[in-house]
């Protein structure tokens, strides 16, 4: 960040001006603060869209306008300083997601990402679910029917299909049926979600 309070447009370039500001940085400043008054509100529906939460997006977007202060010089005009700052929440936005899911998998998701990983078919897909967030999981395994959420939360935990289906009195070939039916009502779900944040990366308006 190049100095508090950078939200206040005429906080930016507080480290050219110190003590004894010139014209041309008051200049730059003018310049860049417009450029922000233009494009920030899209830029942040852009990150939102991509990353699903209000402050994680605004944190992103912060980070993208500081990084433009920084290459101002190399940013001639309106076109160029909304592609390079939507390049920057690009690249940003994908390699935080990918924390987000690895960190998941580390913590109760990691059970949860099993129980999808039993499907062999799953492993095809897989870069997809870099845009699904522990939320839409949540929200997707408590929709489902009481017995079928049952037995995927006993799976998650490691369970086998024994296990569980002497837990819940059912054959083993009724608990493979289940979680293949959880299996597939989660992808028909969530798949959509991911595949609207994976085409908004890279395409803002």
């Amino acid at each position: 960040m190049l100095c508090p309070g950078w939200k206040v447009l005429s906080s930016w370039a507080c480290t050219e001006r110190g003590s004894g500001g010139t014209s041309m940085a008051d200049n730059e400043m003018q310049t860049f603060a417009a450029l922000v008054i233009q494009f920030r509100s899209g830029l942040l529906k852009h990150a939102q869209r991509i990353l699903g939460n209000a402050a994680d997006a605004e944190d992103l977007v912060q980070h993208a306008l500081d990084e433009a202060w920084k290459e101002r010089l190399h940013l001639q005009g309106a076109e160029a300083f909304r592609a390079w700052t939507g390049r920057v929440i690009n690249t940003r936005a994908i390699s935080l997601l990918r924390h987000h899911r690895a960190e998941q998998r580390k913590a109760v998701n990691a059970g949860w990402v099993t129980v999808l990983a039993d499907d062999p078919e799953e492993t095809e897909g897989g870069e997809l679910w870099t845009f699904i967030q522990e939320k839409d999981l949540r929200e997707a395994v408590d929709r489902l029917p009481p017995q079928q959420r049952e037995v995927f939360h006993l799976r998650a935990q490691g369970r086998s299909y024994v296990s569980i289906g002497a837990q819940v009195g059912r054959s083993t070939g009724t608990v493979g049926w289940w979680l293949h039916q959880v299996r597939e009502q989660l992808r028909e779900r969530l798949q959509p979600i991911a595949e609207e944040r994976r085409l908004s990366v890279g395409t803002w308006h």
